[in-house]
């Protein structure tokens, strides 16, 4: 961020804000945070459009697009991590979409 470049962060009281915030002290700077956006989605978006960088977790689908005009860094010397939730009615017949979400998941929270 040396570079002056523009944050895009969730606002205060996320979690991913909260993580992000933590990790950006340990590394020994306070970013400039130019747009907040609720969801990970429209931090994407707004990267994407070349308004800024920002921590947001990696996504299967857009990672395997050639592209995509988002290229994802793995931060590999420090642990960011959070936890979640995935509810579903079992009951239900499960769009294939939401399958693959849920098979991802699950996949990698065994990994943890």
């Amino acid at each position: 961020m040396e570079n002056r470049r523009s944050k895009l962060e969730c606002p205060q009281g996320y979690g991913l804000r909260d993580i992000t915030a933590g990790l950006c002290r340990e590394a020994g700077f306070t970013p400039v945070i130019a747009f907040e956006g609720e969801e990970v989605e429209t931090l994407r978006g707004l990267v994407a459009v070349g308004l800024g960088v920002s921590l947001i977790p990696s996504s299967p689908d857009v990672t395997a697009a050639s592209e995509s005009p988002i290229r994802y860094l793995e931060i590999t010397d420090v642990r960011g991590a959070r936890d979640i939730g995935i509810a579903w009615l079992s009951s239900r017949a499960v769009p294939p979409i939401t399958r693959r979400f849920l098979d991802h998941a699950l996949r990698a929270s065994a990994v943890e």
